[in-house]
């Protein structure tokens, strides 16, 4: 019986097909230019200097393979079995974001291509069965694979070790499919791979030069200042790349790579890296005029005016090339938008017809991918608000921005959309004015603390801690029910106008006090328990925080603690208010059970402190907007800050003074 329950948990494992790494793995196995990218890219992730690929010509009736050898740092055994045999191998977990250079190589830093081990399987776009022969340390091991099926989607068929000199590996199959059109294929590995001189790329024992590229666009040689003179080269390989990584420019100095391939120079962003033209161009800037600009480690250039003058060249000379590849479609795209609207740009008056022209204009020419729908859409939109009064003046605002606010605004849309914005930006408003006016109204001698200071800092529990800034932090009636009941202390309640909308208060001869207690399932009893108890306590008039009201919050905690008035073990924070805190006494007391474990602390603080607090909780935003809220009138903050009616109850109160 044991036995045959074993064959039964043996058969309910899960299987693969016998053509699962084909199917899963579709766009590599199916198109010879993205398995051949993925391949020199596993090359250039093992640290190879050189990648020879053999292609031959086909032939009828005869067998023929493809070859891939590189002489990167190459892998032992078991490093193939860990990497090669792993499906979605997690290369930057277990290697790095590096490649591995071989020791000959050490000092050169390189980034890596590799992310989830899909590469390696390109080999099956021209043959279910491959062989890898790889060797390193001297010792060399060839593995015949295959695709299969059932308790493994690849496995090895053969295995063989022997000595070999050196590192390297080499990825051979038969071509039975997706035969790869060698001269677009030179095209297109060169593309992609040639932005560093230090890579050689050889296909069919010929190496693809830069001034014999076939994709080659425009060379250039600019004098950019005294001193610094650039070639500006241009590479174009028709398809686009899997890979932003691929393309972008890249900087030769001394025939050396400076860095990585990129379209963001500095602050300057070229083109978005996701786009089609991104990810077909390639531009190489080439001179000998720079070593001194260059970072130790060659990873970046330095910040300074050379530099600038350089990367101001290259933007320049790249936005020239994309209005130049994208002319045409540009013209037709603007002409198609002002047909379509003409009867709307005929009923609008002359000045905004022309800033609507010259936007049109502006957007296609500094943006080539701009899609015809999306500056459709934007067209419509912006005719759409022109028709109403309230839209019509945010579009005069957005016409007035300057260059530097618009680019600005352009930053944050490209992440966030007009709700996200609105939602966030409310919530700052929100917790800014809220602390603005607990600044403003806690100055105000005779200020009722209880309608106007406790319903702002019942507001702003989070200045307490990030702990506290969770919606699992709530106060209720139960809640106040059990601070009366334990606490045991009488109630003044004929000051409160409404004390039914109030419950979170209980209200002592001495001052009032708010209760927050957060809850958390507890998996052993199966219910849910109080874990954390919040309790602010305000105390009443120009009063200072002293030895007798922290002894007096201590013995709250204290009471309600060791009382076991929440059935379990809790952790209770007390935060004592006021106008001063006396100079005579430690702010903060730390408080333990007889086992010598904490269970809560008392601090004693000022609302001077509060805003303190939050000023920095809130990375500085409301020093940074000071004039905005300055002039906000009191009334107006304490509407920002509190609902309604609470802040109509306010305003009232503080209207009394």
């Amino acid at each position: 019986m044991i036995e045959k329950s074993r064959i039964n948990l043996f058969n309910q494992q899960t299987k693969f097909e016998d053509d699962y790494l084909t199917r899963t793995y579709s766009k590599i196995t199916n198109r010879s230019d993205l398995a051949l990218t993925e391949l020199v890219a596993n090359a250039w992730d093992s640290g190879a200097s050189k990648v020879e690929i053999t292609i031959p010509e086909l032939k009828r009736f005869e067998d023929i393979y493809i070859k891939i050898e590189d002489d990167g740092s190459g892998m032992t055994k078991e490093e193939f079995n860990a990497r090669w045999m792993t499906l979605a191998y997690n290369r930057l977990r277990h290697q790095g974001e590096y490649a591995d250079m071989p020791p000959e190589r050490a000092e050169i830093r390189r980034r890596a291509y590799g992310r989830n081990g899909v590469g390696r399987h390109s080999m099956l776009c021209f043959s279910n069965r491959y062989s890898v022969e790889t060797w390193k340390n001297d010792l060399a091991s060839r593995f015949e694979l295959e695709q299969s099926g059932g308790q493994t989607a690849l496995r090895i068929i053969n295995e063989k070790i022997f000595k070999k000199v050196g590192h390297g590996t080499i990825i051979s199959a038969r071509l039975d499919r997706n035969y790869p059109e060698i001269n677009k294929i030179k095209q297109i590995l060169s593309a992609r791979f040639m932005f560093d001189p230090q890579f050689q790329l050889f296909i069919n024992g010929e190496r693809i030069e830069l001034d014999q590229h076939t994709g080659l666009i425009i060379e250039k040689d600019i004098k950019v200042i005294d001193g610094i003179t650039v070639k500006i080269t241009a590479l174009s390989s028709k398809s686009t790349a899997r890979k932003s990584q691929q393309h972008g420019v890249a900087f030769w100095v001394n025939k050396r790579l400076v860095g990585e391939p990129s379209w963001n120079l500095n602050k300057k962003n070229l083109a978005d890296g996701r786009t089609t033209i991104a990810r077909q161009f390639t531009i190489i800037v080439q001179t000998d005029d720079m070593l001194s600009d260059i970072t130790e480690d060659w990873t970046s250039f330095k910040n300074n005016s050379r530099v600038d003058a350089v990367f101001n060249t290259v933007e320049q000379f790249t936005n020239e090339l994309f209005r130049e590849v994208n002319k045409d479609k540009n013209e037709d795209l603007k002409k198609t938008i002002v047909r379509k609207y003409a009867d709307d740009f005929a009923s609008i008056d002359l000045s905004f017809r022309r800033k609507l022209l010259e936007l049109v204009d502006q957007a296609v020419d500094e943006s080539p991918e701009l899609s015809r729908n999306y500056l459709d859409m934007t067209i419509g939109k912006l005719l759409e608000i022109n028709k109403s009064s309230s839209k019509k003046m945010l579009l005069e605002k957005i016409f007035s921005l300057t260059d530097q606010d618009a680019d600005k605004l352009n930053r944050i849309l490209e992440d966030w959309n007009v709700s996200d914005i609105e939602c966030v930006l409310d919530e700052i408003d929100r917790r800014i004015a809220t602390v603005q006016a607990i600044e403003k109204f806690s100055k105000i001698k005779g200020i009722d603390e209880l309608h106007v200071l406790h319903p702002l800092v019942l507001e702003a529990k989070w200045i307490f801690g990030a702990e506290f800034d969770s919606a699992f932090y709530v106060s209720n009636s139960w809640l106040s029910t059990i601070l009366k009941k334990h606490l045991k202390k009488p109630e003044k309640v004929e000051n409160l106008t409404n004390p039914r909308k109030r419950a979170d208060i209980v209200l002592f001869d001495d001052g009032s006090m708010i209760g927050y207690a957060t809850d958390e399932y507890n998996s052993a009893i199966n219910l849910v328990e109080t874990k954390k108890l919040l309790i602010i306590e305000l105390k009443c008039g120009d009063s200072e925080i002293g030895t007798k009201e922290v002894q007096q919050a201590e013995e709250y905690v204290n009471e309600l603690y060791f009382a076991n008035a929440f059935n379990s073990k809790i952790q209770i924070n007390s935060f004592v208010v006021g106008y001063h805190v006396s100079d005579r006494m430690s702010q903060s007391k730390v408080l333990k059970d007889i086992d010598d474990s904490s269970f809560g602390y008392i601090r004693a603080t000022t609302y001077y402190q509060l805003v303190s607090t939050a000023e920095a909780r809130l990375l500085g935003l409301k020093k940074q907007l000071i004039e905005r809220y300055e002039k906000i009138e009191p009334n107006d903050l304490l509407k920002r800050a509190l609902s309604s009616d609470t802040a109509q109850l306010a305003i009232d109160f503080a209207e009394k003074i």
